[in-house]
């Protein structure tokens, strides 16, 4: 009787997991399409001044419809695409940075996104913006990659 309680208890921990994993979702799952991203950027171009202070942010060149960098605090960047994750096939579906600096939106489907962390904050969009991973030398380099 002990050996079939643990048998019960080994297939249902066994169950569990496999639960876990199958229901695991990629962090960066998005209808954006998968393109290179790696692109080096000098703070001390003029082009890139306004990442020099927190708060900060440019439009640059990269990913599917440009990329769109925001400096979260003195060594923290975060780095989207302009590509509106609700129909990234539309011509009209990049994003822009609103007047109050901290709200990104999407004119083509009405979608509002944080420019902290470009979750969702309204709109038909279900999915945040497509992030890409960011390095800072605590210097001058910014390097955006995937």
């Amino acid at each position: 009787m002990v050996q079939s309680i643990s048998l019960a208890r080994w297939m249902f921990s066994i169950s569990i997991l496999a639960f876990s994993f199958l229901s695991c979702k990629k962090d960066n799952d998005s209808n954006v399409p998968d393109v290179n991203v790696d692109v080096y950027l000098y703070l001390s171009q003029p082009s890139n001044v306004p990442l020099n202070a927190v708060g900060g942010w440019i439009y640059h060149d990269g990913g599917n419809r440009g990329l769109l960098i925001y400096r979260r605090g003195l060594d923290d960047f975060a780095a989207y695409d302009r590509n509106c994750p609700y129909d990234p096939a539309q011509a009209c579906a990049t994003v822009f940075v609103q007047s109050d600096n901290f709200t990104v939106r999407d004119s083509c489907c009405n979608s509002n996104y944080s420019i902290f962390d470009g979750s969702v904050l309204s709109g038909p969009s279900s999915q945040g913006l497509r992030a890409y991973n960011t390095y800072f030398d605590g210097g001058n380099v910014l390097r955006v990659y995937n």
